[in-house]
């Protein structure tokens, strides 16, 4: 999340985008901490031109069970917002 904090000085069309992805960032991460996901990290991979995405949200789990039910979770609550 510290990374968002130093977007702002970006320009105007990205600091729209960035509030966009930054609504869907925080609904993946409210959705993994519902579900007791650990070690949250937000990758900002939009200055690699080669990435195929912006950002990149990695977590950990205890199981299988659990890694299920967070990424239904995550699936639900995106298309939810």
């Amino acid at each position: 999340m510290e990374q968002l904090a130093l977007l702002t000085n970006r320009k105007k069309n990205s600091a729209t985008r960035l509030t966009k992805n930054s609504k869907i960032i925080k609904t993946i991460i409210a959705a993994i901490q519902e579900k007791k996901g650990e070690n949250i990290i937000s990758l900002d991979l939009r200055k690699i031109n080669e990435a195929v995405s912006d950002f990149f949200i990695i977590c950990e789990a205890t199981n299988q069970p659990q890694i299920k039910a967070i990424a239904d979770n995550i699936e639900y609550r995106v298309n939810e917002n």
